[in-house]
Order: structure tokens, then C-alpha cells, then sequence
């Protein structure tokens, strides 16, 4: 319902968008993601100033980043970063995350964007190009089963069911409706 008008849905793709009004197909509209995204990516990664091991034993800083915006590796021995130098630095790494959505999968809408931008910040999805085929073609069926496995990657003794968590909280956000 727009000003109090039904439009019809959008017949032309799967993004179910009033009448096209908001058809991200139809039109050029980047979408960026949104506090509850970042928020979601927070409680996910964690926000540590200071470097530390992630599960894989990978030297990490701020949100979830293993490289500065110059391309360097985080080291242990790195200094610790400021607040202002952490949201720099998720921005400047969300970014690839939402270029590549933004490119590939106009059919999002906020909610799915976000839980993408999540699973997106964590894997490099050109390594896993079903995942790929999965989240371009916009097979929801198959992107849910992918949100509900548990591709815990860390080693045998440390694998805990906290990246099972993480899946399921970005398969929450992924089927909330926008």
C-alpha cells in the first residue's frame, strides 16, 4: 500500500517490490547497509581495538578485519586502533561486501542485504562459487540452506558452534521481512 493506494507487485523480478516503486532492477539504487546490519556484525564479530586471533588463530582488529586498508596483515603486534580508525576501517571493508551485492544481487531487500553484507564480511565468495551462483541467481531456497550450515572453519579443538550462531542469527535477519 502506497498513500493509501494496493500496488500491484513487481512482475518483472523477484524482489516483490510494490508496482517497481522500490525495484532496485529497475532503477540504480545502491543500497549501503544499514545500523542493524552493522550492529549484527558486531555482535558476530566482536569489536576489539586491540589485535587478536580469531578462531583460526588469524590476527585480527576492530570488526572482523585481518588487513589494514593499505593491504597490509594485521600482526599481534600491532598498535591498538581508535575508534574513529576501527569504523574507518569496517567501512572501508563493508564496502567490498556492498559493491559486490549491490552489482550482483538487486533482488534484496534491507534485511537479506545486511545478512549478506554479514556472511560476505566473513568469506570471500569467489572461493565458493555455488555460494556465488546461489546469491546472484537470488535462489533463496538454497541461499537458507547455506545460512543454516555450519561452515565452521576453525580447527577440530576450537570449534565451539559460534559460527553456527552467527548463520543463524544472519538467517534470522535474512527471513525477517522488510
Amino acid at each position: 500500500k502506497i498513500n493509501n493506494e494496493f500496488v500491484p507487485t513487481c512482475n518483472d523480478c523477484v524482489c516483490g517490490a510494490l508496482g517497481g516503486v522500490f525495484c532496485r532492477r529497475k532503477k540504480d539504487i545502491f543500497m549501503k547497509i544499514s545500523d542493524n546490519g552493522r550492529n549484527l556484525l558486531i555482535v558476530n564479530e566482536g569489536k576489539k581495538l586491540t589485535p587478536y586471533p580469531c578462531s583460526r588463530g588469524v590476527p585480527t582488529i576492530g570488526i572482523g578485519c585481518t588487513t589494514y586498508q593499505d593491504g597490509r596483515k594485521v600482526t599481534l603486534k600491532d598498535r591498538p586502533i581508535t575508534e574513529k580508525e576501527c569504523t574507518d576501517l569496517f567501512n572501508h571493508h563493508i564496502a567490498h561486501a556492498e559493491k559486490w551485492l549491490n552489482n550482483n544481487c538487486k533482488w534484496t531487500n534491507q534485511n537479506q542485504y545486511d545478512a549478506l553484507c554479514s556472511f560476505l564480511h566473513q568469506y570471500h565468495i569467489e572461493k565458493y562459487p555455488n555460494t556465488k551462483k546461489a546469491f546472484i541467481s537470488g535462489n533463496l531456497p538454497e541461499i537458507r540452506r547455506i545460512l543454516t550450515n555450519d561452515f565452521n572453519h576453525a580447527d577440530v579443538s576450537k570449534r565451539d558452534g559460534t559460527l553456527k550462531a552467527r548463520r543463524q542469527r544472519e538467517l534470522t535477519l535474512f527471513n525477517k521481512v522488510a
